[in-house]
């Protein structure tokens, strides 16, 4: 091993978090060195900065084409496990959220921003469609934007419920 990659590996705990989707792959190697705020680590060497992960597959000798991406298949962004990095476009990153569930962030109430629950969402359909109240009075009632109001009864918002 040469200093390269002694001072590389040194920067790793091999010990995290099991592989969240193939328990088979063993554990996520974690980056212990600086990380950007997305958890992405980050290694400089031959007067270049990299994402850590990048450079632990070059480091087994894997040759990254221009415009290709080293994606996590195990969601964890310090992860350097080359078991766990795979080559691949933006559309195979995206296919790869998609195939997980994860490309469009928290919805309903778990969305830290929600400001009602299904349950609500749910009395305001029901409160319009029997015709008791108008969108304003609902806006009113429930302290949300008239817009907010048309959007849930809609489904423009809320569509899971």
């Amino acid at each position: 091993m040469n200093l390269v990659e002694e001072r590389f590996w040194s920067k790793v705990n091999k010990e995290g978090p099991i592989h969240p989707y193939d328990p088979s792959l063993g554990e996520c190697w974690e980056w212990i060195a600086f990380r950007r705020s997305e958890g992405y680590g980050r290694f400089s060497f031959n007067r270049k900065t990299e994402q850590a992960h990048r450079v632990s597959l070059k480091l087994i000798g894997v040759i990254i084409p221009p415009k290709i991406l080293v994606c996590h298949s195990c969601d964890n962004p310090p992860c350097v496990n080359p078991k766990h990095l795979f080559l691949g476009s933006d559309k195979d990153n995206s296919n790869d959220k998609v195939l997980k569930n994860r490309q469009g962030g928290a919805k309903g109430e778990t969305n830290q921003g929600a400001k009602i629950t299904e349950e609500l969402v749910l009395e305001i359909r029901n409160l319009y469609q029997e015709g008791l109240y108008y969108m304003k009075e609902l806006s009113i009632i429930y302290n949300l934007h008239e817009e907010t109001i048309s959007k849930i009864i809609n489904k423009k918002t809320w569509k899971h419920v």
